[in-house]
């Protein structure tokens, strides 16, 4: 079948590693993000099949049950006659009429006692708060944070209301009423209704990260109808439209059980307590923000420290060295605090103790409202006063996988180096997504088969699910971020369960972890020689962890960090930038079975753009191998060294390849696998765009062409054996041996090799790429062997580290146009058979006579940002709300 280069967008199937590719920001992307309205198309498309549906009473008795002191369980002073009587016809009503009046009716009556409605959407809060300028139409706050400004105050937002006229034109409004009252798919929705639905999903994903929360509660009045929303990681639970005016005691009589319910009783943490102004922790806060003269600066690589430059690392009160604090990671800190965002103090198990950090704005911050959520902050030890990294997420809680933090002691109590270090971390309170329970609550009749992901019966307690094939059973279970989605082995029957339930929705349990290292992204390499230095302290660990017995399985630029140490050696002091290989959360045990050697597997894990050509072109069936994974790191070091470093393409060229190799699939027999410049890439042993081959700057040329040529020799050795065989691999590990002397400084060069300062020599291996034929060659042969495990590979990037022809001016910045943006012609878009809407998730079928797609320079991808930015710092330009 003829493939055609497809970038990943929001008609990809909803596989783990394409819905992951399409909205983790650590990968490729567009430096601008997504209009707002797009965005929301595509969230309300991505969270297709994840509302579960509810009677009103029973939402009501499950989430505000009356006081127990309360009489017969009815509200005290509730009004005695309709208080929405001047909403009898809100249905014809515009939405700003409703609001107000509504908002009247429930203030006017105090129907909710301690909390007051206010109008929010007069002007959204500044941008360093929400660059995205949103502004939902009203919230319910507590009387002591009650704004009488009209700004939406996201902040102290107890539960945000949205209103909504009951039609446009003949078309209603409803945001859920097309996956909800007749539970079918969107599929034929109307545009303003998916729209509305996903203004919602924003509102609560929002709300979600800038408060610590375990779920958020909302209200959506449509007319003269209303619906009670219960947002979590995992979907949402909606009831059934009430009708207000007529059913105003039921109304009243809700809205009076939230006015009884504390902050925790309706979704706010209860491990997070807010830091006011004037606190001694606010206080604490705001001293470690100051810079201090004895903060290092990490660029000084290229010499020794001057003597008024070496930190003290003499013991401290608690008899434990100084810390050594960068001016990147102290800057950092003071950013988080200075945005506008609260002030938490967050608990953390530890044992059988519980230690506090306190933390503002997250530096990184996963997209979407579903998922693992994770959110990284540079947060400050109340106990040392230190500076560590904490990771907040939901993880998969019923993935047979361990902990995190499980895993990262492991590979510490196994002398893995270039791994985090484990300070706490432990599961929050056993915090748990409610909704899977809530949908197999109302199927608990149903027979055991694979369901779709949506509901497909009407909202009644005898519900059943539908059955369906595999492949819808792959499209509704989806993730966000960074979560594993675990299709069904191909010829598997539909009554066999991988994950051991037939509910569609994921179950996640709210994690902490924190550890010492406060890293900087890959992006910020000074120059070629620390970007190979780098990678190859990431392939030393993934090494070492392996002889342990643990795959790592998600290589890729995000998880690759930067860490600057001091360090002394006889010829002075030095900063020296190593390699942290983080985020093992996807690692798993390897398991010996049928084919040794090798972890299996059956599930297409990692991320899109850096996995191998094997894994993706047999999703859900090839075992992950060291191969695999080296192969990964390879494009690491080639996304890398292509974005900014200096070589034979132009800007246009470059940012064109980039989303060509790294963000485009191919559609193959009803499957997505690897984009046809990749694919290319390792059978030909050759990148070119066009007629123009690649050709990079110094030693980092013959590196990459080193390398490409390994991986195109395992590729066709491997096919030419068995396309599913698996090589077998044996680890071993470099001999230590003494360190050459650092080399005399140069103005011109990096200065002192990190791998002469920390690292034996290895043996210096390196040579041209071979002539690449159907047929593995001799040679082809040798060179698979050379990525059958690490031991080669880590010669190679010792050998490429110490040469004395690198430049600390090769690298030249992010070379990909700030205007940049791919998009399919025209003409190639009206050559499908089917054409899906933005936002669908209908497959394209292609036309087998069409030719590769021709693309504009618009926008370009997007590259992991600086821990010190989130993801929305990004340039974006705000839109009107509806």
């Amino acid at each position: 079948m003829f493939s055609l280069p497809t970038r990943l967008n929001s008609n990809t199937p909803h596989t783990r590693a394409s819905f992951r590719a399409r909205n983790q920001h650590a990968t490729l992307g567009n430096k601008a993000k997504p209009a707002l309205q797009r965005r929301r198309t595509k969230t309300a498309d991505d969270m297709d099949g994840m509302h579960v549906g509810a009677k009103p009473a029973e939402f009501c008795d499950e989430f505000f049950p009356p006081p127990l002191d309360s009489p017969g369980g009815r509200s005290v002073g509730r009004p005695q006659t309709n208080p929405f009587a001047e909403l009898k016809d809100a249905d014809t009503m515009p939405e700003g009429k409703i609001t107000e009046k509504l908002i009247d009716a429930i203030n006017g009556h105090n129907l909710a006692p301690g909390l007051k409605l206010r109008h929010s959407g007069d002007r959204p809060d500044p941008a360093l708060i929400d660059p995205d300028r949103q502004k939902v139409d009203a919230a319910f706050f507590r009387e002591a944070n009650t704004p009488e400004d009209g700004k939406p105050h996201w902040v102290n937002q107890i539960i945000p209301v949205e209103f909504k006229r009951h039609d446009s034109h003949g078309t209603y409004l409803d945001p859920f009423h097309h996956c909800v009252s007749d539970f079918t798919t969107s599929k034929g929705e109307p545009d303003k209704r998916k729209r509305g639905r996903g203004q919602v999903i924003t509102y609560a994903e929002f709300i979600m990260a800038i408060q610590q929360r375990v779920a958020v509660f909302m209200l959506v009045i449509v007319g003269r109808g209303c619906r009670f929303v219960r947002w979590d990681r995992s979907g949402s639970i909606v009831t059934e439209l009430v009708d207000y005016y007529e059913q105003w005691e039921l109304f009243c009589d809700i809205l009076w059980r939230i006015s009884t319910r504390s902050d925790i009783q309706l979704g706010c943490d209860p491990t997070a307590v807010r830091v006011l102004p004037g606190d001694e922790d606010y206080h604490k806060m705001d001293l470690a923000a100051v810079s201090r003269p004895t903060d290092i600066d990490h660029t000084v690589t290229d010499r020794p420290l001057r003597a008024g430059e070496i930190p003290d690392t003499s013991p401290g009160p608690d008899g434990q060295p100084k810390p050594t604090v960068f001016k990147y990671v102290r800057a950092q800190f003071f950013d988080s605090i200075n945005a506008g965002w609260p002030r938490y103090c967050l608990s953390i198990p530890d044992g059988k103790e519980t230690r506090k950090f306190l933390v503002s704005k997250p530096s990184f911050r996963a997209t979407g409202l579903i998922g693992r959520a994770t959110r990284g902050y540079v947060a400050l030890d109340c106990t040392s006063g230190h500076f560590v990294w904490l990771k907040d997420a939901w993880r998969a809680q019923y993935l047979k996988v361990e902990q995190e933090g499980v895993v990262l002691k492991q590979l510490k109590d196994g002398n893995v180096p270039f791994v985090p270090t484990l300070v706490c971390h432990g599961d929050v309170e056993e915090q748990d997504t409610l909704t899977p329970a809530w949908w197999e609550r109302k199927h608990a009749a149903a027979q055991p088969t694979v369901s779709s992901g949506v509901d497909t019966t009407p909202v009644d307690a005898s519900a059943r699910p539908q059955p369906s094939s595999t492949s819808s059973s792959k499209r509704k279970r989806r993730v966000e971020d960074d979560e594993e989605d675990v299709p069904r082995p191909d010829g598997l029957p539909p009554s066999t369960h991988t994950l051991g339930s037939t509910c569609p929705l994921r179950r996640h349990r709210h994690y902490r972890l924190v550890v010492q290292e406060v890293a900087l992204p890959l992006s910020e390499f000074q120059h070629g020689r620390q970007l190979v230095e780098v990678v190859r302290d990431c392939v030393i660990a993934h090494s070492k962890a392996y002889e342990l017995g643990i795959m790592h399985r998600d290589i890729s630029g995000g998880n690759i960090l930067i860490l600057p140490i001091v360090v002394k050696v006889q010829s002075g002091v030095f900063i020296v930038c190593t390699g942290v290989l983080a985020d093992w959360e996807m690692s798993k045990p390897i398991t010996t079975g049928d084919e040794p050697g090798g972890p299996r597997q059956p599930e297409r894990t990692a991320t899109w753009q850096f996995m191998s050509v094997a894994i993706l072109n047999h999703p859900g069936t090839k075992t992950v191998e060291v191969c695999d994974e080296l192969e990964a790191y390879f494009y690491v070091v080639l996304y890398y060294a292509i974005r900014y470093m200096k070589s034979s393409f132009d800007n246009v060229t470059i940012a064109t390849f980039l989303d060509e190799f790294f963000d485009c699939h191919t559609f193959v027999n009803g499957k997505y696998v690897c984009g046809s410049v990749k694919l290319m890439a390792i059978k030909t042993g050759q990148l070119f765009a066009g007629p123009m081959e690649l050709e990079l700057d110094g030693p980092m040329d013959s590196l990459v062409k080193t390398l490409l040529c390994w991986f195109s020799a395992n590729y066709h050795v491997k096919l030419y054996e068995d396309p599913s065989s698996s090589i077998t691999t044996a680890s071993r590990s470099t001999s230590p041996a003494a360190p050459p002397a650092p080399q005399p400084h140069n103005e011109d060069t990096p200065g002192p090799s990190a791998t002469a300062l920390l690292r034996p020599f290895v043996s210096r291996h390196s040579r041209g790429a071979s002539k690449v034929t159907n047929m593995p060659t001799a040679e082809q042969f040798a060179d698979a062997k050379a990525v059958a495990d690490h031991t080669e590979m880590i010669s190679l990037l010792d050998d490429a580290s110490l040469l004395t022809t690198w430049s600390r001016k090769d690298k030249v910045g992010d070379q990909v146009p700030a205007n940049w943006r791919v998009e399919d012609n025209k003409t190639f878009a009206q050559t499908l058979e089917s054409i899906p809407e933005e936002g669908s998730n209908k497959r394209p079928r292609l036309s087998p006579e069409i030719q590769a797609p021709l693309v504009v320079p618009l926008r370009p991808p997007v590259t992991p940002p600086p821990r010190g930015q989130t993801e929305q710092s990004e340039g974006h330009t705000p839109e009107m709300e509806e």
